[in-house]
């Protein structure tokens, strides 16, 4: 697996990722409106301006959730957990569907073993150049639709006779989107805190894939981003 981390525009040096992600916001003070009612000039206009707005506020939201909750949701159709990548013929982490007339349910061509959650725990080591890390991951799924997971990551660099580190915790909760016997895809939101000299933790999202083409082959695509103060880090494995 490879690994790239990033830092907004920064790259490579751990201590350039603290003092980016150490920076705080500062307050201007300024572009305050000196009128007490905004929009209202004393002749009822004002209502019927913000009425307005509220509708089509609304109707922006209706027309975007319309639009995005089947992309980001779609349909919760039951798909069974596999027993494990290439199980008994069956490429992916789903088995996908099932059907029979049968009236004792399944015929004899079609009985199969699946299981109803997932945990895994893995640990990984990555390393680019001068800086090298691993990471520790608990992935739960207690049934086919939803999971959460609980990662850890260590960094570290050595500049000259200075070790500099940089420790990354996590914790995501995922929506498994894509549910089929070649692919899994899915989203994630979460929180991520970063540790050592940072000691700040933000909002996270992401979205993943798995590809299982062929046995024992399989491919994975991930992307994060946690946003710490006024900078993001930016994760990608593949």
């Amino acid at each position: 697996m490879f690994c790239a981390l990033s830092l907004s525009a920064q790259k490579g040096k751990l201590n350039k990722a603290k003092s980016k992600l150490n920076k705080t916001s500062e307050s201007s003070g300024s572009g305050k409106s000196d009128k007490g009612r905004d929009g209202d000039d004393g002749d009822g206009s004002g209502g019927v301006q913000t009425e307005l707005l509220v509708r089509s506020i609304e109707l922006v939201f209706e027309g975007v959730c319309y639009v995005v909750g089947p992309a980001f949701f779609g349909e919760a159709n039951w798909t069974d957990l596999n027993i494990y990548p290439y199980y008994d013929g069956v490429p992916g982490e789903y088995t996908g569907w099932v059907e029979t007339d049968s009236l004792d349910g399944f015929s004899s061509d079609q009985v199969y073993e699946y299981k109803k959650s997932d945990l895994r725990a893995n640990l990984n080591y990555f390393s680019g150049g001068s800086v090298n890390g691993f990471q520790t991951k608990i992935d739960f799924r207690p049934f086919f639709l939803v999971g959460i997971d609980v990662s850890y990551s260590h960094w570290y660099e050595d500049i000259l006779e200075d070790n500099v580190e940089l420790d990354i915790f996590s914790i995501m909760a995922n929506y498994y989107r894509v549910r089929t016997k070649y692919v899994t895809g899915w989203w994630g939101l979460g929180y991520t805190r970063i540790a050592n000299d940072v000691n700040k933790g933000g909002f996270a999202y992401r979205a993943g894939v798995d590809v299982f083409p062929v046995d024992p082959i399989s491919f994975r695509m991930l992307f994060k981003q946690s946003f710490i103060n006024e900078t993001y880090l930016n994760e990608l494995h593949v």
